[in-house]
């Protein structure tokens, strides 16, 4: 971050938010998976994404986990194609900051389920359903 031109204050500073955040995420996660064990943590995790849309879960937990796979492959196979032809640092930044407001949108767009709270469809979803 010093050779993009930031001064070393803010460079360390974002660099320490960042591990320090990892670190702590992935601590968590080890602590859950110790205390009610690696499957059952896995499964709360899978379990909360279809939670958040009961009409669809397969189909949530698909795409959640798809984009995840994607970006994870994609990320630094783009950033390294960046750097091979020696792109400015700030380019890393619009590619990033692109991705997340792309992102938000799409979660913007997702409609909100239309059961009552409990994966129950409503008349009004049963009625669409059967057109």
């Amino acid at each position: 971050m010093l050779s993009a031109g930031y001064p070393l204050g803010p460079a360390i500073g974002a660099l320490l938010a960042l591990s320090v955040g990892g670190t702590l995420g992935s601590w968590a996660t080890a602590a859950a998976g110790d205390r009610f064990g690696h499957r059952a943590t896995v499964v709360a995790s899978f379990l909360l994404v279809a939670a958040s849309f009961p009409t669809r879960p397969a189909g949530a937990l698909g795409w959640s986990l798809g984009v995840g796979r994607t970006g994870a492959i994609l990320g630094p196979l783009v950033v390294g194609v960046l750097m091979d032809a020696q792109a400015s640092y700030t380019w890393n930044f619009y590619l990033f900051a692109g991705c997340a407001t792309l992102g938000a949108v799409a979660a913007l767009l997702v409609p909100r389920a239309l059961g009552d709270g409990t994966g129950q469809l409503t008349d009004a979803r049963r009625s669409s359903r059967a057109q």
